[in-house]
């Protein structure tokens, strides 16, 4: 049989011989092509550089991050957990169907399609392997970057040409991760955990969130682009544009229902940069390393700057003992003696509070009296904003607009009803927009629920009101769960039920 030649557009026909067909092109090529004149007398030559070229513009890049905050349906979950046990049996091409079907029902399930890429590469479908992992690390590649090159499901895949192509793709991908995490809005996506028990039950495992994801959403695109992996036992998050690095807690929350509730176990800050990495820069933990475990942590407040964390922790088991207090920089954790009073800092995060976990940002020389309700500016002016009178939550956060002009300033108020025909309690937000020149006091928001305020890389502030976080200035919008800030729960417990 004759060997094949590939044609120019890339099908296969065999080769000719013979010194006929040879003496043909021969003779086409001395003739050269046969050119159409305009004019019998006067033809028109086209030089090379008036000629028309055909151009085809290079396809954008694909977008980066997820556009799908939801959930994947029960019925894709229970697809996906049955296709798993076919791959554990070692049954890949229906893992591979399975898991398939589970995409085909939720395509943002990002799982399942790892797993099928994982499935497809045990059969020796490498390009298909290629095209799901590209999939998954174009929307998630902190969470899967290091899982994928340590699956022994692909040691072969990243041997093959396929998986050298992901590899050199992945590069790129970096670069561009890096970049996106530069713009934006940056925030969370918080999916509450959902249990069928009492309403005390259900209010605990609100404080015990099913997702958590630090990173930065993209308004143009509407993408949330994550910045680490998908944290184990999440507690809660602190996000805020003036920081190098976002906060977020992890640890054991003890249910309970008396005043002192709910509790803490042992817990962990992670400070998290924003790059594509995902590694911490910091970490603190309680109890210490090497100390004994603990099981009821009364309260944990941490004081936040861009240099790392001071963390006040009093523990239930020693209260004798006080309050331990301890500070992480990028040098190290060091233990540090407790002084009453707050510490001045510009964020605050209250790792565990009947409401959640609280968060307070305050901007550089601002300052706030809750007896007087005035604002105090850097500059000493005294604006008064007629609230702040009722029992907070926290003191209210203040963030300044970047053009200096104004100041977003966010109470968050609750209170419990402790009657003995009315157990109840109500967690409310106001938020206010205060012009430093004039002392203009606009309302901005109000309502139920817990509150905060950011403005995002181009300048334009975006407002969270309960569990809906929108832009200010056209009231569009985030997609579902993004938020700024852990949502409140309504602590019907608070009265000690």
């Amino acid at each position: 049989m004759s060997s094949p030649k590939a044609t120019l557009n890339g099908n296969m026909i065999p080769s000719r011989s013979g010194t006929w067909w040879t003496l043909v092109l021969f003779i086409l090529l001395l003739a050269g092509c046969p050119r159409r004149s305009t004019s019998a007398t006067s033809p028109v030559v086209m030089r090379a550089s008036a000629l028309p070229t055909a151009s085809i513009a290079p396809p954008p890049p694909p977008l980066l991050g997820t556009e799908d905050t939801e959930l994947p349906s029960e019925v894709a979950v229970a697809q996906n957990n049955q296709a798993f046990e076919h791959h554990k049996r070692g049954d890949y091409a229906a893992a591979a169907a399975g898991f398939r079907e589970a995409v085909t029902t939720s395509p943002g399930f990002l799982l399942a399609r790892y797993n099928l890429a994982c499935a497809l590469a045990r059969t020796s479908d490498t390009s298909g392997a290629e095209r799901e992992l590209r999939y998954v690390f174009e929307r998630d590649l902190p969470d899967v970057r290091e899982r994928a090159h340590k699956d022994e499901d692909l040691v072969a895949f990243w041997s093959s040409e396929a998986g050298h192509e992901l590899a050199a793709y992945e590069a790129t991908l970096v670069d561009r991760w890096r970049a996106a995490l530069a713009h934006g809005l940056r925030a969370m996506i918080w999916v509450d955990s959902k249990t069928q028990g009492n309403v005390v039950e259900q209010n605990i495992a609100m404080l015990r969130p099913k997702v958590l994801r630090v990173g930065v959403y993209d308004p143009s695109t509407r993408r949330f682009v994550t910045q680490s992996p998908a944290p184990r036992a999440p507690i809660g998050a602190l996000v805020a544009q003036d920081l190098p690095f976002s906060v977020v807690a992890t640890g054991v929350v003890n249910p309970c229902t008396n005043d002192n509730c709910p509790r803490l176990g042992a817990f962990e800050l992670a400070m998290l940069p924003y790059d594509a990495a995902g590694a911490p820069v910091m970490r603190i933990s309680h109890p210490p390393p090497s100390g004994n475990r603990t099981e009821d942590v009364i309260f944990a407040t941490a004081y936040i700057d861009a240099e790392g964390a001071t963390l006040d922790v009093l523990d239930w088991a020693n209260t004798n003992a006080g309050i331990r207090r301890a500070r992480v920089t990028a040098s190290g954790v060091t233990e540090q003696r407790h002084t009453e009073g707050e510490l001045k800092s510009p964020h605050r995060m209250d790792v565990i509070t009947r409401e959640g976990v609280g968060v307070t940002h305050v901007a550089p020389g601002f300052s706030f009296s809750q007896a007087t309700t005035e604002l105090t500016t850097p500059s000493g002016k005294k604006i008064k904003l007629g609230y702040g009178r009722r029992e907070s939550v926290r003191a209210p956060s203040m963030v300044r607009a970047p053009d200096g002009a104004s100041v977003v300033v966010v109470f968050v108020d609750s209170g419990c009803a402790c009657h003995e025909s009315n157990y109840d309690s109500k967690v409310r937000h106001v938020v206010m927009r205060v012009a430093l020149e004039t002392g203009e006091v606009t309302t901005v928001a109000k309502g139920a629920g817990n509150a905060e305020a950011e403005f995002d890389s181009d300048g334009q502030l975006w407002v969270q009101s309960d569990r809906t976080l929108e832009r200010a200035s056209d009231h569009v919008a985030a997609p579902a769960h993004v938020l700024l800030a852990p949502p409140s729960v309504l602590t019907s417990y608070c009265c000690g039920l």
